[in-house]
């Protein structure tokens, strides 16, 4: 029976039911090459509808004719036009960055500083110094964004691992076998089974002790591992304790408490699924699987959960509450202590008057520190939903 299938191979289009279509070995390069040629047609038909469709002229869009039918699918910006679409795209997300209410009491405190001290303090004007700023606030800020990208590109690792885990316990749950009492396929041995028609040889029965592994064993890990997947998300969308508002113990407590109890629930229910997993590796071992493979696979499970753990630290700590505190007010009292520095600017040299020059760069200023905090809140948390930098 087995010199019958050396000369066959599975159809990769019936890979994922186990029961592929057996395509002869001459037929090999020409079932390659006519399938190139109908992913080359798919692929340039949907090309030549999205240019229909979309009418853009060639001025502004052209594909790539030396990248394959994937890359040539793609309608890609000319250069010129491609630079005006960047600019507007970078506007768009500074937009996003200063359109909150951090940037509007910033401007707010910043313009009433320069036009205190131009009404009541005009003789403290004078040419301030700014590496107290650059040590007590810009440097801190930067240094909290350089962390919470690295958490970001280690989350982002530790998710690749998780989906890579969860497809190779399902393809070992789905495809491992081991021998037989009779040769092989013993994943397929039936516990009792009727004598063979004449002219057939007998049918494979599960040695004493050995159950008979259950038919919708894929299919039942195959919902096991998305719900898992699904329950994941779940808890990586829960919105983030640890805010200052959370430290606030008359306003801030409901939200916490709430936080932390859709935490805990969707930590309990992973973990339980992930326990399945293992019963799920029982019933194989009972079915005859040797136990070196039961080993490995128990094995890709713990690393499963090794890989969720890490994740759930992405999620539930945060860098330094203090830190972020001190950058949130000082961004904000900054503009007082530096009036001095901003009616220096409005009076320059001679008698001229600048007020609304200095209010604008001392706004200015302010807003570019708010963007840089929020960008860092938006960092801080890998898993935030809708956010630009975050992990999708």
């Amino acid at each position: 029976m087995h010199a019958e299938n050396t000369n066959t191979q599975t159809d990769p289009a019936h890979a994922e039911t186990g029961l592929g279509t057996q395509l002869p070995n001459a037929s090999r390069g020409t079932q390659r090459d006519t399938a190139g040629e109908m992913y080359k047609m798919r692929y340039n038909n949907h090309a030549e509808g999205s240019r229909t469709k979309s009418g853009r002229s060639e001025w502004f869009y052209f594909r790539y004719r030396t990248r394959g039918a994937l890359g040539g699918s793609v309608l890609v910006p000319r250069t010129w036009w491609a630079t005006v679409l960047d600019f507007a795209g970078a506007f768009k997300l500074l937009l996003q960055l200063i359109m909150i209410p951090d940037a509007l009491s910033a401007v707010l405190i910043s313009v009433a500083s320069v036009l205190l001290y131009d009404r009541y303090g005009s003789k403290f004007s004078t040419n301030m110094n700014w590496v107290a700023v650059s040590i007590m606030l810009v440097f801190p800020i930067s240094n909290s964004i350089t962390n919470a990208f690295k958490r970001r590109e280690q989350a982002i690792a530790e998710l690749c691992t998780f989906r890579t885990q969860v497809v190779n316990i399902f393809l070992a749950h789905a495809v491992w076998d081991w021998a037989s009492s009779t040769g092989w396929y013993g994943r397929d041995e039936l516990s009792t089974a009727p004598p063979a028609p004449p002219g057939q040889s007998d049918r494979r029965i599960k040695a004493k002790g050995l159950v008979e592994l259950n038919r919708n064993h894929q299919a039942r890990v195959k919902t096991l591992l998305l719900a898992i997947v699904d329950s994941l998300e779940e808890l990586l969308l829960v919105p983030r304790r640890g805010r200052m508002r959370h430290m606030n113990g008359c306003c801030g407590t409901t939200e916490k408490d709430l936080v932390e109890k859709a935490e805990k629930h969707g930590r309990d229910m992973l973990v339980r699924l992930i326990g399945r997993l293992h019963r799920a590796t029982e019933e194989l071992k009972a079915a005859g699987m040797p136990g070196n493979e039961s080993s490995r696979l128990n094995q890709y499970v713990m690393f499963l959960n090794k890989s969720f753990e890490n994740l759930w630290a992405f999620k539930v700590y945060r860098t330094s509450a203090s830190l972020r505190a001190l950058s949130l007010i000082t961004t904000q009292i900054m503009p007082m202590f530096y009036g001095p520095y901003f009616l220096h600017i409005a009076r320059g040299e001679g008698s001229e008057n600048n007020v609304g020059f200095a209010c604008a760069f001392a706004s200015l200023i302010s807003v570019l520190l708010v963007a840089l905090i929020s960008l860092e809140r938006q960092l801080e948390n890998p898993f935030r939903f809708g956010s630009t930098d975050t992990i999708r």
